[in-house]
């Protein structure tokens, strides 16, 4: 089965051709895809599409970017998508000192909100890491119990390890074609599942590994394996 696993189809670039761009997936063999949802307005396309054809699912968080406006009333927001059965995740979410676009308290609070919001709904999250690698790695150890994908992994050995050992899985993007990637991706486990994936809109197709199970109506949710 080949799923998209982190397609950014909310994005404004999409605005005049969407219905297009899903047309072609399907033709070319796409069976499943998971739209991210790293703001309020990209959430809600993907869930609104993911009501209207059973082969999209979505996710929703606050992307570090934008970690400043993270509130009580995000958080009630999320637990309100949350209950929608094509939902199989939070996320994008975690920290991003390269643009720093958001105070990185903010960033922090905002990261470690969500994490706890998805113990509490038994959801994975999505973890977008940008030099930052020690404080996800401690975040992360903080909640041991929240299952995560590292997406488009361009990161150091420690947190490398730290996912590993924590259980979580690793999404390598078209980056692992970089020459300071590519050694990460030799290391990669032979015995991990290797799922195609993509990166719409912001990174070259990934592979990645993703939720083997597909929550819909009257199933339970998944975790990540």
């Amino acid at each position: 089965m080949l799923v998209d696993s982190h397609c950014h189809l909310g994005d404004g670039a999409f605005a005049d051709d969407r219905a297009e761009v899903v047309s072609r997936a399907w033709d070319a063999g796409v069976s499943r895809i998971v739209i991210i949802g790293e703001s309020r307005d990209s959430t809600e396309l993907g869930r609104s599409m993911a009501r209207d054809d059973a082969r999209i699912a979505f996710t929703a968080g606050v992307h570090p970017h934008d970690a400043h406006e993270w509130s009580d009333e995000r958080a009630e927001w999320l637990r309100q998508v949350a209950s929608d059965n094509g939902m199989v995740a939070i996320g994008e979410i975690g920290l991003d000192y390269h643009y720093d676009h958001s105070p990185r308290a903010d960033q922090h609070r905002a990261f470690e909100s969500q994490l706890s919001l998805a113990r509490e709904l038994g959801l994975p999250v999505v973890v977008h890491a940008r030099e930052a690698d020690d404080d996800i790695a401690a975040i992360l150890r903080n909640h041991p119990a929240v299952s995560a994908v590292m997406h488009s992994f361009s990161s150091g050995l420690g947190l490398w390890r730290t996912a590993l050992d924590l259980g979580h899985c690793i999404s390598f993007s078209g980056m692992v074609t970089f020459k300071t990637i590519a050694c990460w991706w030799k290391r990669m486990p032979l015995t991990w599942r290797r799922f195609p994936g993509g990166g719409s809109a912001t990174n070259p197709p990934s592979c990645a590994t993703w939720w083997s199970a597909w929550p819909r109506s009257g199933s339970s949710r998944s975790r990540t394996s």
